[in-house]
């Protein structure tokens, strides 16, 4: 009979079996499902961040194509090789003219009051065709892709200029064998060195607008001239007035073209460039009034010297031309002023 012991009918084991200890399998928590997986978007870049619903509330930005920051390089002005072709197409039309009277003068006195009269028409011409040309080799430094050195342009616009007042001495001296021939040829030469300096002024389509004021307003001349209209031919005032409108609002609508379509070595032109473009065309007249007194001083003094009556004539034609000039100076500012004006945005009232 088996050992029994403890109490109340339970079993002991004995000895000989081989106690096995009781494993309690403890189930640990199933996790919880995960959420599927979200791809991270790439890292934004701080100006493509966008805040919720903001996309939807505001407007798409509009980049604009005008300029506004300041370039560093030379800026070709658009348009020169044509205000050249001009420039020197009218420069050697004057020439024309002026070998022309000379050589139907019956006398040296009548040659030299020709050829005076005459003057400041050749030598406006030949400062304007020296400034264009000049402009075109501005331009041809700038379309090199390197920015020159001011020593370069200046160099590059005087020697064309210099080529240009040279070709219209020489006509002078071929088609004039007469007193004070090489006083002339000199003026007109140096007239057209004037205008490459003036060309070697930055921005370049202050200058290209300048040019093309000033030809527009030697055909207006031109067509008065021909025309012989009472009142409005010649220097008069009338004349002057619609010169000067002309030499305004042609350089103006050149520029607003240009600063639409190409950016300039000063940035955006502002009213002053305008104004200093409308003004240009007198500018010019006075520089030229300038050389025609200084450099053909001896041809207009030998005129007055003829007579009493030559003396008065000359008087009055220079204080009319220089009438004609200021008129020219200011309205083409004011009138360049006020287009310019007219452009800009106006201020909603609140």
């Amino acid at each position: 009979m088996s050992e029994r012991s403890g109490a109340l009918g339970t079993d002991s084991p004995s000895a000989d079996e081989t106690t096995t200890p009781v494993v309690v399998e403890q189930r640990k928590p199933e996790p919880a499902p995960a959420e599927p997986d979200v791809v991270a978007p790439a890292a934004a870049e701080p100006d493509d961040v966008v805040e919720p619903g903001k996309h939807d509330a505001e407007p798409p930005v509009r980049i604009s194509t005008r300029p506004t920051a300041r370039t560093t390089g030379l800026i070709p002005a658009p348009g020169a090789g044509i205000l050249a072709l001009l420039a020197l197409a009218w420069f050697g039309t004057t020439l024309w003219v002026l070998q022309r009277e000379i050589s139907t003068s019956v006398t040296d006195a009548v040659a030299i009051a020709s050829a005076a009269i005459s003057l400041p028409t050749v030598v406006s011409a030949s400062l304007v065709a020296g400034a264009s040309a000049a402009l075109v080799a501005v331009n041809l430094i700038a379309r090199a892709g390197w920015t020159p050195a001011a020593s370069t342009r200046w160099a590059g616009a005087l020697v064309t200029s210099i080529a240009v007042g040279l070709l219209g001495a020489l006509g002078v001296l071929v088609g004039y064998d007469g007193p004070g021939n090489r006083v002339l040829a000199a003026t007109i030469a140096a007239a057209a060195v004037v205008g490459g300096a003036l060309a070697g002024l930055r921005p370049t389509s202050v200058v290209a607008a300048v040019l093309s004021g000033a030809l527009a307003v030697f055909a207006v001349q031109f067509v008065l001239n021909y025309l012989d209209l009472d009142g409005i031919s010649g220097a008069s005032t009338l004349a002057a007035l619609v010169a000067g409108l002309v030499a305004g609002l042609v350089p103006f609508f050149y520029l607003r073209r240009v600063s639409r379509r190409d950016s300039t070595e000063s940035g955006p032109l502002r009213w002053p460039f305008y104004m200093v473009t409308g003004a240009g065309v007198g500018l010019a007249l006075l520089v030229t009034e300038a050389v025609t007194r200084i450099g053909g001083a001896q041809v207009l003094d030998a005129v007055a010297a003829l007579s009493d009556y030559d003396r008065a004539f000359r008087a009055h034609v220079d204080a009319d031309r220089l009438t004609y000039t200021l008129i020219v100076f200011f309205v083409g500012a004011l009138t360049t002023t006020i287009a310019f004006g007219r452009t800009l945005p106006s201020k909603k009232r609140v």
